[in-house]
């Protein structure tokens, strides 16, 4: 009886791995618009947010949702070209795995 009781409670602990939730139609179209077009200023991005309707639950991405969602765009701030937006390697592994999923 005391194994189980170290089970459950092993079960229950903080560290264990949840599984990544899948992103919202949103999110995803955020990330497909940059990673076709590879390097996104601000101003197209901003005007791609702006684009985008809202979803069932009435949210929309904006540019504090771009900020707040750093792990997937690397802004690249150069001197002689416009400063841009790329994605991460995370990005590209949420679009490519949302793409995998979709295909099942």
């Amino acid at each position: 009886m005391n194994n189980l009781f170290g089970y459950i409670e092993f079960i229950n602990e903080n560290r264990i791995a949840i599984a990544w939730a899948k992103p919202s139609s949103n999110a995803l179209q955020v990330l497909e618009f940059v990673s076709e077009k590879e390097k996104v200023t601000k101003k197209e991005l901003s005007e791609f947010l702006d684009s985008i309707p809202e979803d069932a639950s009435g949210k929309k991405p904006s540019m504090s949702w771009v900020r707040s969602n750093k792990k997937y765009f690397k802004y690249k701030v150069e001197e002689e070209a416009a400063n841009h937006y790329t994605l991460t390697a995370l990005g590209k592994r949420v679009l490519k795995s949302s793409k995998i999923n979709e295909s099942d």
